[in-house]
């Protein structure tokens, strides 16, 4: 009997156990959802790349000149450059006109989109001559990611399809993607997902520029709205046909190769990484890109 006592008191002990793990573990969503600051209107997307102050071609209003927009992610961005080979720099010195550049390393086609959708974002950028945007695969996994793994990296837009629109949809549990195991698994499952379906896949490509151009048209008439496909050695979304389609809707699509002396983007062309472009990428690039919109300086 005294046995059984035992026993029952250890299961007892081992229930109560387990319902502290649950309450802790509901404590700590509470806390996560409702405390932790990731929400989509506490974002900051203000990484604008003031061009060379020593220079005459800056971000700001003095230049009584349409600007130009570039929008991506680190590629755009100008990760690891000095400013003689970021593409905004050797772009406003080619053009001779204010440059803002509103990419960031992680960035994806959603903080484009969010980036647009928000009424503010027009009080500070004044209606761009050109929006061009830089589209690598990359971007279409970190649709679908969760979180990012650097502990000060942007936040992970997430958006659900609803009609002809997205609406906005937080991460349950961001701050455990955040950990590295967690990150790791939810990150092998994004690109499991992007290369899984291509035309469900490529549609949503689709939706999302649509969408961020449908955006910026409410506030922006005549902006001429680009996109930059980066061609490199292995691709799935950037050397398809289907880019045609965004022709048809009004885009320009520039493919690398016809701006790189007909060729893809190879590791000769990035940093040490291996990843990002360098300098000299750059400066063979951006003189081509500017001919072939009609951009050289008069």
């Amino acid at each position: 009997m005294k046995h059984g006592s035992i026993a029952v008191l250890n299961h007892l002990k081992f229930l109560s156990q387990i319902i502290i793990a649950v309450l802790l573990f509901f404590v700590f969503l509470l806390i996560e959802q409702n405390f932790c600051k990731r929400d989509f209107d506490i974002l900051k997307f203000d990484a604008r790349y003031e061009i060379d102050k020593k220079t005459m071609y800056s971000v700001n209003e003095r230049i009584p000149k349409k600007p130009i927009l570039l929008m991506g992610c680190s590629f755009m961005y100008g990760y690891g450059l000095e400013s003689e080979g970021n593409p905004a720099y050797l772009l406003a010195w080619q053009t001779g006109l204010p440059v803002i550049n509103r990419s960031e390393p992680g960035y994806g086609i959603q903080h484009m989109l969010y980036q647009l959708k928000r009424d503010d974002f027009y009080d500070e950028v004044r209606e761009p001559e050109y929006c061009i945007f830089l589209f690598i695969d990359e971007h279409v996994i970190r649709l679908f990611q969760k979180a990012t793994w650097w502990p000060e990296g942007v936040q992970y837009l997430r958006y659900k399809e609803k009609g002809d629109d997205f609406a906005e949809d937080n991460t349950i549990f961001y701050s455990l993607y955040r950990l590295y195991i967690p990150n790791r698994l939810q990150y092998l499952l994004a690109k499991h997902r992007s290369n899984a379906d291509f035309n469900k896949n490529f549609n949503l490509i689709k939706k999302y520029f649509l969408c961020a151009k449908n955006e910026a048209r409410e506030h922006w008439k005549d902006t001429k709205f680009v996109i930059i496909v980066y061609q490199r050695d292995k691709n799935l979304f950037c050397d398809t046909s289907r880019w045609k389609e965004l022709e048809d809707d009004g885009f320009q699509i520039i493919y690398l190769k016809d701006i790189n002396n007909g060729r893809r983007a190879t590791k000769k062309d990035c940093l040490d990484d291996g990843f990002h472009p360098n300098g000299e990428f750059w400066k063979r690039v951006i003189p081509n890109l500017v001919k072939k919109l009609d951009l050289e300086e008069n």
